[in-house]
C-alpha cells in the first residue's frame, strides 16, 4: 500500500514538472511571438515623430500665449462683455464674449473666444472656438485658469484637442511662476488622419516684463518652459519629450528661439535645437548622428 502511494505520489510530481516545462515552453513561444510582432521604430520613422512632436509643442505654447495675451488685454478694459478683432486678412474675425463682465472683481470669468479665419501677425490661420475660465486676477498667486479646444484647428491642416490648467504659482525664486498641464492632448493633421497624443507637465517662470513699469505692456514679456511630456502615435510609437535647455518665449517675437527639447522615440533618441536669430530660420533636429533644418509651421 505505502509503495503505491510512493508511486502515485511520484507521478503526480512528474506530471507537474512535465506541465510546468510545456506551459513554460508555450510561454516562450508566446512571448517570441508577441516581441516579434511589437513595432520597432527607425530613424525615419523618429525622424517624422519629431517633426510632429516640434509642431506640437509649438502649438499648444500659441494657445498659452494666446490666452495670456487676451486675458490681459480684458483684465486692462475691464473685462468687456463683448469684444472683436480683425485680422491682417479681409475675412478673418475672433469675437470675444464674457461673463461677469465690467469689472476685475467678479469671478470667476468664463471668456468664449471664437476665430473664423483669424490670420494671427505671425501668418497662422485659426478656427474654431476656445473657452477660458479664470478663477481669479490673473496675477493673484493660486489663480487658476483652464483653457479648452473645440473644433480648434491651425491652418486648416492641425486640428488640437485637450484641456489646459494653467495654476499661479506665485513667486518662485523671486520670479512669478506658473504650472501648466495638458489633459486629453490631441493633435491631429487633418490631410493625412495622422495624429498623436499629448500630456505635459510644465513650469513656466516669467523671465521679464513683470515689473510696475512693463506690466501693462505685454510685448517685452519673455516666458520660459520647462517641460515634460509624453504620448502615442497613430502608427503605434511611443514617445517622451523633456526640455534639457529651458524654452525661451517673448510674446512680441511669436516664437521660440532658444531652448533644447530632448526625446525618446522607441528606443532611439533625438533632439530639438530651437536657437535661432529670427522666427523665419528654421531649427535644427538631431537624430542618431544625422542632422536636419526644418521649419515648424
Amino acid at each position: 500500500m505505502k509503495n503505491n502511494l510512493k508511486r502515485r505520489s511520484m507521478k503526480k510530481k512528474q506530471l507537474f514538472f512535465f506541465s510546468m516545462i510545456i506551459l513554460a515552453g508555450m510561454m516562450a513561444e508566446w512571448s517570441c511571438k508577441k516581441d516579434d510582432n511589437e513595432k520597432v521604430a527607425t530613424k525615419q520613422d523618429a525622424t517624422s515623430v519629431a517633426k510632429k512632436d516640434a509642431v506640437s509643442n509649438a502649438a499648444y505654447n500659441d494657445v498659452y500665449s494666446q490666452s495670456e495675451d487676451i486675458v490681459s488685454n480684458l483684465e486692462n478694459d475691464n473685462y468687456p462683455a463683448t469684444s472683436s478683432k480683425k485680422s491682417a486678412s479681409v475675412t478673418g474675425t475672433y469675437v470675444i464674449t464674457v461673463t461677469n463682465s465690467g469689472n476685475t472683481t467678479d469671478f470667476p470669468k468664463v471668456i468664449t473666444v471664437v476665430y473664423n479665419n483669424y490670420l494671427t501677425n505671425n501668418g497662422i490661420k485659426k478656427n474654431g472656438t476656445v473657452k477660458i475660465t479664470q478663477s481669479a486676477k490673473m496675477r493673484e498667486s493660486g489663480a487658476i485658469r483652464t483653457v479648452s479646444l473645440d473644433n480648434y484647428t491651425v491652418n486648416d491642416t492641425i486640428k488640437l484637442e485637450g484641456k489646459v490648467t494653467i495654476t499661479n504659482m506665485g513667486l518662485v525664486s523671486a520670479k512669478p511662476s506658473v504650472k501648466a498641464e495638458l489633459a486629453n492632448g490631441k493633435m491631429t493633421f487633418t490631410n493625412s488622419g495622422f495624429y498623436m497624443t499629448r500630456s505635459f507637465t510644465r513650469t513656466i517662470t516669467w523671465e521679464s516684463g513683470f515689473d510696475l513699469i512693463s506690466l501693462l505692456y505685454i510685448w517685452d514679456d519673455v516666458y520660459s518652459f520647462n517641460e515634460t511630456a509624453n504620448g502615442t502615435t497613430s502608427n503605434g510609437f511611443s514617445y517622451s519629450s523633456t526640455t534639457s535647455v529651458p524654452l525661451e518665449y517673448k510674446i512680441g517675437e511669436l516664437c521660440i528661439k532658444k531652448g533644447k527639447l530632448d526625446l525618446s522615440i522607441g528606443s532611439i533618441k533625438a533632439y530639438v535645437d530651437f536657437t535661432r536669430e529670427s522666427c523665419s530660420e528654421k531649427v535644427k533636429l538631431f537624430v542618431e548622428g544625422d542632422t536636419e533644418d526644418f521649419n515648424i509651421w
